[in-house]
């Protein structure tokens, strides 16, 4: 099963980047009719009208940030990859050399989703993030139905424990089988050699020795 950085998450990644511009600019926005009610009329700079001013401002900035935001988005989709194995996951990260390391089942003592800032956006595209803690700890966001694949993490996760601890049984109750065979037959071995020690106490009596 393997499990990728969604395509949403690129429009996931927009959509916080512009509504946390948009929430900069309309507090400045306030702040700037106070000022100018206060203060009276005034120029930011000279032979430019103030709402042209922000108004190019602000398409500056909402060019910026959408660009490096997608960048950035598009940077973590082709960087990160899950593969969910029989006995472990495989972890592949990186672009130009992709780093892979496997984390077996047993080492991994959790999966849950990751709490993510602007939640509510995430939910709209049904992604988010997981986090799974073990030996290591992997962190993997923008991920398409996060619950579900937490939900697999866990069941095979439990499965190979479930294994591990009916293995150990099972040695352990071998174990104590050859103990106890080991047992008897020690037990065996020595009981003879008591009774050929007490016949030959009775071999050699008393009256036998004044003859």
């Amino acid at each position: 099963m393997k499990i990728e950085v969604s395509q949403k998450s690129i429009h996931s990644a927009l959509a916080k980047g512009l509504f946390v511009l948009l929430s900069f600019w309309i507090v400045v926005v306030l702040i700037f009719l106070i000022v100018n009610n206060y203060t009276g009329y005034w120029r930011i700079i000279e032979g430019m009208d103030n709402t042209q001013l922000l108004f190019i401002l602000f398409l500056a900035s909402l060019i910026i940030v959408s660009l490096i935001t997608m960048f950035i988005a598009y940077l973590n989709k082709i960087g990160k990859e899950l593969v969910l194995e029989d006995e472990a996951i495989t972890y592949k990260t990186g672009i130009t050399k992709p780093k892979i390391t496997k984390f077996p089942y047993s080492d991994i003592k959790e999966a849950r989703t990751l709490p993510a800032s602007l939640r509510f956006i995430d939910d709209l595209f049904s992604i988010g993030g997981i986090i799974i803690e073990g030996e290591k700890v992997i962190i993997m966001s923008g991920v398409f139905r996060p619950e579900v694949i937490v939900s697999e993490i866990n069941k095979r996760v439990s499965v190979v424990k479930r294994k591990g601890m009916a293995i150990e049984e099972l040695t352990k109750e071998v174990k104590e089988l050859r103990e106890e065979i080991e047992s008897l037959k020690r037990g065996r071995i020595s009981k003879p050699q008591k009774k050929e020690v007490k016949k030959g106490k009775f071999e050699i009596g008393p009256l036998e020795e004044g003859m």
